[in-house]
């Protein structure tokens, strides 16, 4: 059981590790979108690694972006 849970918090914290350096890298401090604006065109890395690019699906599916920040 001990060494379980050492397994599932070292996991927990390679991955809070690794999403911070992600975000680290990325600045949107000149980007200003207010509500009705046509989002600028960017790429993020998905779950398989697979780099997806938001010009790639306008227009094919009904899609929404949702900024979720977590603090834990």
């Amino acid at each position: 059981m001990k060494s379980f849970l050492l397994l599932f918090i070292s996991a927990i914290s390679i991955t809070s590790l690794k999403g911070q350096a992600l975000a680290d890298t990325v600045s949107f401090e000149n980007i200003k979108i207010t509500p009705g604006d046509v989002v600028p065109d960017f790429s993020a890395q998905d779950e398989n690694s697979k780099i997806r690019k938001l010009s790639d699906l306008r227009g094919k599916k009904n899609l929404i972006l949702i900024f979720f920040r977590g603090y834990w």
